[in-house]
């Protein structure tokens, strides 16, 4: 999985035009689901990868306009705080952990080095980080993209798990080895849909969670309880 590096952002940007339509009104999300249906064919899963190694290209050089481009609409609406959405914060974060739970549920359980790499080169963004704060205790995480791990849902969409990435020379990088006394490994999974022949996000999950998840769950879950997730970084 070699590092997604910033000038791979090749797509034309979003007019304001197209986004201000998106922004008016909220989309009906109700038939999504996230019942696990099977694999994905291959030349699916190409198109997949691609538009997440781009959309991850373009937020690394901050090109909001051009990210907007291999989003759907639902993605783009739902992520902003809007006078038009009458779906709050917490009931989308309530909507997700449901989701994504479901989700993990139905996956099979995955093994430490299928969701956490430790890789020889990295992208950009992430070596300036370190020659920033070359003293700091945490280490540098960044989302790789497995085409094994893509699963086809009921609802025809397509979700992939992500891969936890760091750098070799990063010495708080975080190995496989490390987790194996873990009970579960934690990281994010994104959902592609369809659009008009082209394939974009449509929903990120933050927490899916491979193993056994009780305790995590049940952390997320209790208000009073404070939850860290060390790997799963959002990157959007």
């Amino acid at each position: 999985m070699a590092p997604v590096q910033a000038t791979e952002c090749d797509v034309e940007p979003m007019s304001f035009e197209a986004y201000a339509e998106i922004m008016r009104r909220e989309p009906d999300v109700s038939a999504r689901s996230y019942g696990v249906q099977g694999p994905v064919a291959p030349e699916i899963v190409a198109e997949v990868v691609r538009t997440a190694r781009v959309h991850d290209a373009c937020t690394q050089a901050g090109a909001i306009e051009q990210q907007r481009a291999l989003e759907t609409p639902a993605y783009i609406f739902l992520r902003t705080a809007n006078a038009n959405r009458t779906t709050s914060d917490d009931e989308l974060n309530m909507l997700k952990l449901e989701h994504v739970q479901e989700l993990s549920a139905q996956l099979p359980t995955l093994a430490p080095e299928q969701l956490l790499v430790v890789a020889d080169e990295a992208p950009e963004n992430i070596l300036k980080q370190i020659e920033a704060s070359p003293a700091s205790p945490m280490a540098r995480y960044w989302y790789g993209y497995n085409p094994a791990l893509a699963v086809m849902l009921d609802d025809g969409r397509v979700a992939l798990p992500l891969v936890n990435m760091s750098w070799a020379k990063d010495p708080h990088s975080l190995s496989p080895e490390d987790t194996a006394s873990e009970p579960a490994i934690v990281s994010s999974v994104v959902i592609f849909s369809n659009a008009s022949g082209e394939w974009k996000l449509d929903e990120w999950l933050f927490d899916f969670c491979s193993g056994d998840c009780n305790a995590f769950w049940n952390r997320l879950e209790s208000p009073a309880t404070p939850v860290v997730t060390p790997i799963a970084t959002p990157i959007d």
